[in-house]
């Protein structure tokens, strides 16, 4: 599968990569039963290989 290239020639996973390494805090968002959302500040701990991005929080957290 081809990724969609930038106008620099990066491809698009390449841009967020970068992105990511200067962003390191992101907001996540969950969708509740009734629709609602809730979003709240994660830290960006690490990405990996599979493009899987990983955040550290409680086990027993409800957004787990």
């Amino acid at each position: 599968m081809k990724t969609s290239t930038q106008s620099d020639g990066k491809s698009a996973t390449t841009k967020l990569r970068e992105l990511i390494d200067e962003i390191k805090v992101a907001m996540l968002t969950t969708a509740h039963s009734d629709g609602t959302l809730h979003s709240r500040p994660m830290a960006t701990i690490e990405y990996d290989d599979s493009d899987d991005l990983w955040f550290f929080t409680h086990a027993s957290s409800l957004k787990v």
